[in-house]
């Protein structure tokens, strides 16, 4: 009866060993995949920040006056460093200098290179002297990069950009040309009467611009 008793609890330990070992494995590896990918995004968040830091402090320096080209190398936005270019590309109308920014940072294995045209106008009479920015960074959003809030509401709203991307590769990857193009032929009920003329040959444009295989 004892050796009956050892042999049914024994029978009982492997069969919960055989259940919850694989679980364990796939929930190990389900937990290590997430916070791989968590980092990826923290990183890839980071150095984009620490670019926008650089494309900002180029305006400031523009806007003190600063003229002529400038290459400085390993500045620092708290303990991450980037690098930050600013070249002049000639004047405008109103003599006013215009410049390329360039600003660089490398971590891990992402880098981030942000370009910013801006116009840097004579002073009147003296600095800080008005500047121009042309692009979208420098505008949209009023981000104080040394504000932790503000830190956490641009990696909050670029990782959406970023798991939206993802997602619309993934569509894109998942379907031919032919499919692809047929899909968004049948979107052309809901568009704009503005829009509707020129469908076609929008579609042609994003079938060819398609995410390939």
């Amino acid at each position: 009866m004892k050796h009956t008793r050892k042999g049914i609890a024994l029978f009982l330990v492997l069969a919960l060993v055989a259940i919850f070992v694989p679980v364990l494995i796939y929930l190990s590896q389900t937990g290590s995949s997430q916070v791989r990918q968590a980092m990826k995004y923290h990183e890839v968040q980071q150095s984009e920040s620490a670019a926008l830091s650089g494309t900002n402090s180029g305006l400031c320096r523009l806007r003190g006056n600063l003229t002529g080209l400038q290459q400085l190398t390993h500045l620092l936005v708290g303990d991450i460093p980037y690098d930050l270019t600013i070249k002049p590309t000639g004047q405008g109308l109103v003599l006013q200098n215009l410049y390329h920014l360039f600003a660089k940072c490398m971590l891990g294995q992402h880098t981030f290179i942000l370009m910013s045209d801006s116009e840097q106008f004579p002073p009147d009479p003296a600095p800080p002297v008005s500047v121009l920015s042309h692009d979208w960074w420098n505008t949209v959003e009023p981000y104080d990069i040394n504000l932790a809030a503000d830190v956490t509401s641009m990696e909050n709203l670029r990782g959406q950009d970023l798991l939206d991307f993802e997602a619309v590769s993934t569509y894109e990857k998942s379907k031919s040309k032919t499919e692809y193009a047929t899909e968004l032929q049948s979107k052309l009920g809901k568009l704009p009467a503005e829009l509707k003329p020129d469908w076609n040959a929008v579609v042609d444009i994003l079938k060819e611009e398609k995410i390939q295989f």
